[in-house]
Parts: C-alpha cells; structure tokens; sequence
C-alpha cells in the first residue's frame, strides 16, 4: 500500500513524513531526515541512559510518550514513531514537533535555545528563560506592533563558515496562556486548545510569520527579580556560555548523548557574535507594556545608530 508523503522544512531541515503537520513551511527539497511509522525493536532497557521518559545512547535516542507513541532518533537522519495501542494518531505529530525535534537537532549539532524569536530591520532577536516567563507573551505583543515571528519556544542556531548564528523559521503559530491572550486583548474563543493537559491556546501567525532565516543579533535572558524591581544587565566574555547551556531547549539530553563538550565548543565560537541582555522583572506583574516598549526603544536606537555609521 502507498503511504502518501508529506515534506515540511522545520527549523532548517528537510523532513519527509508520513503524516501532515499544520502550521509547518512545506518544501520540495530532498529530503534530510525520514520519519516512518514501525516497530521499534530497541528496547528501553538496552539504552545506557534513561531519565523519565528518555533514553539515549550516541547517536540513539528514544523518547517513550505513554498511551500515544515511541519517538526513535537515529544518527540526526532517521525517525521511527511506534504508536501506542488506541492512540489518537492527532496526537501523534504534537510531540514529534518537540521533544523528538529537540533530539534531533542535538544528533546534528544544530543549536536549540528554549526560546521565542522575533525578525528585526538588524537581524533576529530571541527571548529566553524558564516556562512561564512570557516568551511567547512578548513575541506576541511585538507582533501586534508589526515584528514578524520566526519561532515561539525554541530557537534553532546554525552555524555558518564565518561562525555566525543564523536562525530558520519553526513554525507557524504561538501557544499562550488565557492571561497573556487576554492582556493583549485577543478573544480566546477564537483559537483552540494546544493540549487538554496544558493550558495554552494555538495562535496561528500566518501572515505574520518570517519564513526567511536571519542572523540572531541579541538574546535577552528573562528572569523573576526578587527585590520586585525592573533591571536590565549585559552578560559578557565566557559568562555568556553559560547563559546558553540554560537557555538550550532539552539540555538534559546532552551529557546522555555524550555532546555536552561539542556544545561547550559550539558556543565558544558564536559568543562574541550574539549580544546577551539579561532582563529581570518583579515576580509579581508582569509589566508587558514598560518591558516591550524598553525593547522596541533598544532597536529603534540601534537602527539610528546604524543609519549615523
């Protein structure tokens, strides 16, 4: 029987894939990565690494999604999804566009940062920190004063031959809580439910998505202040490699899959080209509007000084 085929470029790969994928850039390139339905014969007991839900060996990575499916990354070009007896095949595609993405842009050295990232006149910038932050709540409130979203959650670094990070489109929506939706004035009963165990909403970006790859130019690290106060401090010199190691989307998987020091290397050679900002804010409001209008005033100052040079 023939299985129809559907190929997405997410994040900067090729994927071919026997499901369909909403909200995702489609492509007619060659594929780089194969995703097939099947039996998987490892079993989890065989990888040496396991925590929760995951297992991983080099180059090997199992990702076990009880009730639904088991996600096998293999050598950063092959993915086996075995679904769960009854699963809901909707459910499927939802964490094959995280946790098994996430590993395997670590099987192929491509640099995940848990973050939202927003296009500028001067390349990208992307906004870090732990859940809950308001990475996607700012992304958002950018977007309504005209910025383009390149991708809400993760952040996918390449480097190119002059080791500079540039940044593909993910894809084409944000997940926002009901208190983000509502402070920017968006009507939930518009949008659906991403997951019924998270309370996000999906917000489609269609036609204020940046389908173009670009330089990431800053990275703000968002934080809780514990003095209730509004600071914004540069992270400089080596400090920034560790700015990054907290910011990398599933850094769990990098000390099992044994890539943690390639990671360490990959950052060294980025650093001085990413300028980071770290962001504290009081751990009781929000302050969305002071906190983006801050932002939007750091570029249009950068974009002055450009213009002066």
């Amino acid at each position: 029987m023939n299985v129809q085929k559907y190929c997405y470029h997410i994040y900067g790969i090729s994927i071919e894939t026997p499901f369909p994928i909403k909200q995702v850039l489609e492509t007619e390139k060659m594929p780089q990565v194969i995703v097939e339905i099947g039996k998987i014969d490892k079993k989890p007991e065989e990888y040496p690494h396991h925590r929760k839900s995951f297992y991983s060996d080099k180059d090997d990575f199992l990702f076990d999604m009880k009730h639904v499916a088991k996600y096998r990354v293999q050598n950063g070009n092959l993915i086996t999804i075995q679904p769960a007896n009854g699963a809901d095949m909707n459910e499927i595609p939802k964490y094959f566009m995280t946790s098994t993405m996430g590993a395997l842009m670590h099987q192929r050295k491509i640099i995940p940062l848990h973050a939202s990232v927003v296009e500028t006149e001067q390349g990208c910038i992307a906004f870090s920190g732990p859940s809950g932050i308001g990475k996607s709540t700012i992304a958002a409130a950018l977007l309504k004063k005209g910025y383009r979203i390149i991708g809400d959650d993760v952040c996918a670094i390449h480097i190119d031959d002059m080791n500079r990070p540039l940044v593909y489109p993910g894809y084409k929506f944000l997940k926002l809580n009901p208190e983000s939706a509502r402070a920017l004035d968006m009507d939930l009963n518009d949008y659906e439910i991403y997951h019924p165990s998270i309370e996000k909403y999906l917000i489609p970006i269609e036609k204020d998505f940046c389908d173009q790859k670009h330089y990431l130019k800053t990275l703000y690290l968002l934080r809780r202040s514990d003095d209730g106060l509004f600071t914004q401090n540069e992270v400089v010199g080596v400090k920034k490699i560790n700015v990054l190691l907290r910011s990398t989307y599933r850094r769990q998987y990098l000390k099992d899959m044994g890539i943690l020091t390639q990671y360490h290397a990959l950052f060294m050679r980025i650093i001085d080209k990413i300028r980071i900002s770290k962001i504290s804010r009081p751990g009781d409001r929000f302050l969305l509007d002071e906190l983006v209008e801050n932002i939007v005033n750091g570029l249009n100052d950068e974009k002055n000084n450009c213009m002066d040079t």
